[in-house]
């Protein structure tokens, strides 16, 4: 009951729109702040950090991938599983942000979506 009331606090008068902006916000300052290593997991074109922030991290319309979520992992230094499911053979591919860290948050990747796993 505690977890929906804060979701409902969460929701209620758009607050959560807040937060969205505020963490794109985050992801956009650490990617230009240490352009120099996220410079080179950049495709399609863009020349600059801030160019590929201003067209991929900062619009609502743009989901986050794997760069965004190496950013603010390292931003906020918090350890993050993320388990990659897709159709291929074999296992599931785990990694974790930063590498080696322990991971208190587990998220389940399946193409073009994330779940958070409860345990």
């Amino acid at each position: 009951k505690q977890w929906y009331q804060r979701r409902v606090a969460i929701t209620a008068g758009g607050l959560s729109n807040y937060l969205v902006v505020y963490v794109r916000l985050l992801v956009s300052g650490q990617l230009q702040h240490d352009s120099d290593n996220f410079i080179h997991f950049v495709d399609g074109g863009y020349t600059t950090m801030k160019e590929f922030c201003d067209k991929e991290v900062m619009p609502v319309d743009k989901e986050a991938d794997h760069l965004q979520i190496m950013a603010i992992t390292q931003c906020v230094n918090f350890p993050l599983r993320i388990i990659y499911v897709d159709r291929s053979p074999g296992n599931p591919t785990e990694i974790v942000f930063p590498d080696g860290s322990p991971a208190s948050v587990t998220l389940i990747y399946r193409p073009g979506h994330y779940d958070i796993l409860y345990e």
